[in-house]
């Protein structure tokens, strides 16, 4: 873990906060080509700290490359009470049609705690979380 004046960066991905949105993008490298359960977790360990007592609007960025992000750790990312305290709602910004059905089935089949939406477009996912 690194941190730096502007966020958060680790070895799958990097954290900020700009206004009322926290902003985490998620990406590979070739010692690490998915962000399975336990990445996730490395994520979730440190980000209650990070962010404070705040309540935020999540924006998670996974369009730098398709399909990254498996299931498991979504589920783990979405179900974490310790992140759920923070989040107001979630925009899930992917690059592909195959990851629009990743995230819109994962949105569907579990009781989220908080408005979730999937988009193609990050200016999107911005102006929705700032209509919330």
């Amino acid at each position: 873990m690194k941190r730096t004046k502007k966020g958060i960066v680790l070895r799958t991905g990097r954290h900020w906060i700009k206004g009322a949105i926290f902003y985490s993008e998620l990406f590979v490298s070739e010692d690490f080509p998915i962000v399975d359960r336990q990445a996730i977790t490395e994520h979730i360990d440190i980000l209650d700290d990070f962010i404070g007592n705040k309540k935020m609007l999540f924006l998670s960025d996974v369009s730098t490359s398709d399909n990254i992000l498996s299931f498991d750790a979504l589920r783990v990312w979405g179900g974490n009470e310790s992140l759920n305290k923070h989040r107001l709602a979630e925009a899930f910004v992917v690059s592909s049609l195959a990851d629009v059905y990743f995230f819109k089935q994962y949105i569907r089949l579990n009781d989220l705690a908080y408005q979730a939406k999937v988009f193609n477009d990050k200016k999107e996912a911005v102006n929705w979380l700032s209509e919330l």
